[in-house]
């Protein structure tokens, strides 16, 4: 490893100090006229919840089954670097790549953000990565740590259409950042160029207004700021951008829909008419406010806002709803509720608000204990219709999220009317606010940032209309990740499949519903038009008036194949797929055994419901089934140390065989055979084979002497790995009069013992190897040398001499790895040293 010396002392980064914070957004979206609202007063309907997931649906959106894609999402972007440290996703940001662009999801990380693509909703797929400290872009600045923490970044905001984005940041970003200002990059990122306002913001957004943007930035102890952001700096500076500081009360749970700018200023809710932006430097003087406390809407009866998030009427871009989150009556109720009511702008000072009807109080009987969780609760539009998403924590006797539901033409109505999804999920958590993304037909999808990130589906519907099926599914043998229609699988998984109907059947009963495991589009199975399902593995006939919660399908699995497969379990279910002619209409789904490694194939899951309206669609779901290949992680293994499966899927078993010729291998172990992933060669063995059994009883192929020839392996008895100054490869570059730390990584095999030697010298130069003493012989051991006290390029070389190979192995020095790096002093190009 070669490096330059200087003569001038080093600076050393401090870590950084954890802040998090919530700020709060709303994303409605399609437009379509409401229903007049209607007032009544209501009694409180107490409802138990047990720890199952539970529908006692009629108006609403049911949660479907939440997936949590972080800390590291699938994507272009590759794995999460190691300086951005995971669970601090607290905050996202929704917006559009450009007019009518695909969807894009902005995530908080603990020192900058990640960005994710949204083209198919129900799984992100990371497309950035950016750590602001220490990866600046041509378009971007490093923004640097200033002191002790784990993160700095404090909330996040980005423009609809993203092309502006804004961070505030926390202690370890300050004194010189505040509320940072990034412009996108065509690296679906955001190079960072402007400054203003205040740290350790509350809320933040970015608001588009033709041409214009504007940043808002609340604090929870000062006036909030506002500053146009249209125009950047071309320099990087402290507060580089102009603002202004307003008049509004400190809060917290900024948020922006239709112009209108709403949070929580203490006990009582701030409206803001921010659809006329003034000129640059008085940008806010003549936006029209409105302070609305409990005692101006009697229908809080009393109770504390806590909690604001609002949508524009889909009918009317003028009408504001707010959906407040209330404190429970303390001493007097052990839920909170919700209210609901809207604001209309009519060109002058903002008039009171006008209360949508009693508050909904959380479903709650003796005993429990329910809590608000912050601003996630959302109103939305889907299909023309807005809804009222109200999320609750169950505190006791269990920990669970509910969501209750229901529109707001039907709110009056709402303690019979609501909807009720619990999510037994006991890793779930929501509390930031949340982003949506429209799905197709009833399906919307919303992202939750409360640490780690999830996914959260739902289906929504109107009562009155006919029965219209989904299926989600999710894989249990990948750790619950999302499957998407059309997804590909390993055979032998697990997945997981939840059937979900709306209307929900407590509201409209159903007529009929059935479930196929294996749907065909065989005339034996598919009637083609709806009802399609002619063979079902479930039905209303046998299984009762309801679908199940859910289904598990140890797969691919036939319960109609002969023999018949059991899906719950995966018993007889590969033989099933290779005996089902009759149910596929003449072919089975997969021929004899051995199958094509990495060949796929595409089956069908089918699932419909009918009520007394009638029939929507039939779900149908698509799932492609690869073969799995075995494999081992590396074909050079250590002595004395086992070989490693990395074989696809999720294999149950093994059966491993080892030989001195490919033609002649043993059963490994015996009479105790290795069954495990991994298994120690047979001493002198140079050949082996493996062979995998999954769940649902498919088998990779077995040895066969003489037909099946084993695969190579070698056994190695030493490898070196070194770090200088964490450092594996040159250059480098050190200080006079500082030392050079040395960390031994090198990996070994059972009995073997090392000693080293290194040479250090001005590059070119011949080797002088010397006793690196100090040294110890395990891994993770350093030591440190001298830097020379003459500044220049050096080369530094570490060799070790092992001893203690097993008999038939090699024993003796090893001979220098071509580790060393040389530079002269003036070469461009850095060349190799052996």
């Amino acid at each position: 490893m070669s490096f330059p010396v200087s003569s001038l002392p080093g600076k050393e980064p401090h870590p950084n100090n954890a802040r998090r914070n919530q700020n709060h957004m709303n994303f409605p979206t399609a437009s379509q006229r409401l229903a007049p609202l209607r007032r009544a007063a209501f009694a409180i309907a107490l409802l138990g919840l047990a720890g199952i997931t539970l529908r006692v649906d009629a108006q609403g959106c049911s949660v479907l089954a939440p997936t949590d894609f972080e800390p590291n999402p699938p994507g272009p972007a590759g794995a999460r670097p190691g300086s951005l440290s995971a669970a601090y996703n607290n905050n996202l940001s929704l917006y559009r790549a450009g007019a009518g662009g695909p969807w894009r999801l902005l995530l908080q990380e603990s020192f900058g953000y990640s960005v994710l693509d949204l083209s198919n909703p129900a799984n992100p797929t990371v497309i950035r990565w950016d750590d602001l400290r220490y990866t600046p872009t041509p378009d971007s600045n490093p923004i640097p740590q200033h002191g002790d923490g784990q993160s700095y970044i404090q909330t996040v905001a980005v423009s609809p259409d993203g092309v502006r984005a804004a961070f505030s940041v926390s202690g370890p970003a300050e004194p010189d950042w505040h509320t940072m200002v990034g412009r996108a990059d065509p690296n679906n990122g955001f190079g960072i160029w402007g400054d203003f306002g205040n740290s350790r913001a509350s809320g933040t957004v970015v608001q588009q207004v033709g041409s214009r943007y504007i940043a808002y930035s609340t604090l929870g102890t000062a006036a909030a700021s506002a500053a146009d952001v249209t125009t950047l700096p071309t320099a990087l500076g402290s507060l580089n951008v102009p603002y202004e500081t307003t008049n509004w009360p400190a809060g917290t749970g900024l948020g922006l829909a239709g112009g209108f700018l709403y949070y929580i200023a203490g006990s009582a809710i701030q409206v803001i008419d921010a659809s006329i932006p003034g000129p640059v430097g008085n940008i806010t003087s003549g936006y029209p406010k409105l302070t609305i406390t409990s005692a101006m809407v009697p229908d809080f009866g009393g109770r504390t806002p806590q909690y604001v998030s609002g949508a524009v009427d889909p009918a009317n871009a003028n009408k504001l709803w707010l959906l407040v989150a209330l404190g429970p009556i303390l001493g007097q109720e052990n839920s909170p509720s919700y209210g609901l009511v809207s604001v209309t702008r009519d060109g002058g000072p903002l008039p009171n608000p006008v209360s949508a009807g009693a508050a909904y109080r959380i479903p709650a009987v003796a005993g429990e204990t329910w809590v608000n969780v912050g601003p996630a609760s959302s109103l939305v539009v889907k299909n023309g219709t807005l809804y009222a998403l109200m999320w609750s924590n169950r505190r006791a006797p269990s920990y669970r999220f509910g969501m209750f539901s229901t529109t707001v033409a039907a709110w009056a109505t709402a303690s019979t009317t609501a909807s009720t999804s619990v999510v037994n999920n006991p890793n779930f958590s929501v509390g930031s606010t949340m982003g949506f993304v429209d799905g197709p037909g009833n399906t919307l999808y919303g992202y939750a940032a409360s640490g780690d990130a999830w996914v959260v589906p739902f289906s929504c519907a109107s009562p009155d209309t006919p029965a219209s099926s989904s299926l989600t599914v999710v894989n249990d043998s990948a750790g619950g990740a999302a499957v998407a229609d059309g997804g590909t699988v390993f055979v032998g998984d697990q997945l997981t499949i939840v059937p979900s109907v709306v209307p929900q059947p407590a509201s409209r009963p159903l007529t009929s519903w059935s479930f196929d495991f294996d749907f065909h589009g065989s005339a034996v199975e598919d009637a083609g038009t709806s009802p399609r399902i002619k063979n079902p593995d479930q039905s209303m006939a046998v299984n009762g008036p309801t679908p199940p919660a859910q289904n598990i399908l140890v797969g691919p699995c036939d319960p109609m194949g002969v023999p018949a497969g059991v899906p719950s379990t995966g018993v007889g279910c590969w033989t099933s797929v290779q005996g089902n002619s009759a149910s596929a209409g003449g072919t089975p789904d997969f021929g004899p055994d051995p199958q094509g490694v990495g060949n796929t194939k595409a089956l069908k899951i089918a699932f419909e419901a009918t009520n007394s309206l009638g029939i929507s669609n039939t779900a149908v779901f698509t799932v492609n089934w690869k073969i799995p290949a075995t494999r081992v992680a590396s074909t050079q293994v250590l002595s004395g140390q086992p070989l490693l499966s990395a074989s696809d899927g999720h294999p149950i078993s093994y059966k491993w065989y080892f030989g001195t010729a490919p033609n002649n291998l043993l059963v490994a172990g015996a009479p105790t055979p290795c069954t495990g992933p991994t298994c120690v060669p047979t001493s002198g063995t140079s050949y082996y084979w493996l062979t995998a059994t999954y769940a649902n009883g498919f088998s990779t192929p077995d040895y066969v002497a003489g037909t099946t020839p084993g695969l190579p392996f070698t056994v190695t008895n030493f490898v070196p790995v070194f770090t200088v100054n964490g450092a594996s490869t040159g250059p480098i570059t050190a200080y006079t009069f500082q030392t050079l730390l040395i960390q031994n990584n090198s990996q070994r095999g059972s009995g073997i013992t090392a000693t080293y030697q290194s040479s250090l010298c001005v590059a070119p130069c011949a080797d002088n190897f010397v006793a690196l003493s100090g040294m110890p012989d395990s891994a993770g051991a350093s030591t440190a040398i001298a830097v020379p006290t003459t500044p220049g390029s050096y080369v530094l070389k570490i060799r070790a001499n092992y001893t203690g190979a097993p008999a038939g192995r090699r024993r003796g020095p090893t001979r220098p790895r071509p580790r060393a790096v040389s530079r002269s002093p003036s070469a461009t190009r850095p060349r190799r040293s052996t």
